[in-house]
């Protein structure tokens, strides 16, 4: 038969390798909860950052806009184009008269 002392002996073993038990399970769970933490804070971040990029997209012109706008420039090139062509002999008449003025001495 087991004496007492026998069985105290093995309830205070039993004891302690349930307290270690519960010490590793603790630094575990801690560990654990900081990690978790450490997402949900990110996790957060990211959020934060993809609805401001979505903000940002939503303002932005459209490929028919952008089409459109290259067309629009296309034109006024063309329009630009002729507005020099006629405005031409107007910078030779004026570059005349400057030469002109400069050498009468006006």
């Amino acid at each position: 038969m087991l004496e007492w002392s026998e069985l105290w002996q093995a309830a205070t073993a039993l004891g302690s390798v349930g307290a270690l038990a519960l010490s590793v399970y603790a630094v575990l769970s801690a560990r654990n909860r900081q990690d978790v933490a450490e997402l949900i804070d990110s996790k957060n971040r990211h959020e934060t950052r993809l609805a401001r990029i979505e903000t940002e997209v939503a303002h932005l012109p459209g490929a028919q806009t952008v089409h459109e706008l290259q067309l629009s420039m296309t034109e006024m090139k063309g329009q630009l184009a002729v507005i020099v062509e006629r405005v031409a002999p107007i910078k030779a008449i004026a570059e005349r008269l400057q030469e002109n003025l400069l050498e009468h001495g006006r």
